[in-house]
């Protein structure tokens, strides 16, 4: 199984916790990751990453050309 292979296997996992199971999986992955000394701090603020995205006209306009193309190649 390659990388990602297991990060969708994972994402797919925890997408149908809920409640008490989630918050048990999301405090032991975070546990984990300070114990490897992985950094859960972003690097900058997600909602402002989101909003910078949103604000790139360009990008934006070239990502709804993208999703109409593949809409149209699915519908085919």
């Amino acid at each position: 199984m390659n990388e990602a292979d297991i990060k969708l296997n994972v994402f797919r996992l925890i997408d149908n916790l809920k409640g008490e199971q989630l918050q048990q999986v999301y405090e032991n992955l975070m546990k984990m990751l300070q114990e490897l000394r992985i950094s859960t701090a972003s690097s900058w603020d997600l909602e402002d990453g989101y909003t910078r995205m949103a604000n790139d006209t360009q990008r934006e306009r070239e990502a709804n050309e993208w999703i109409e193309a593949t809409l149209i190649e699915v519908e085919a």
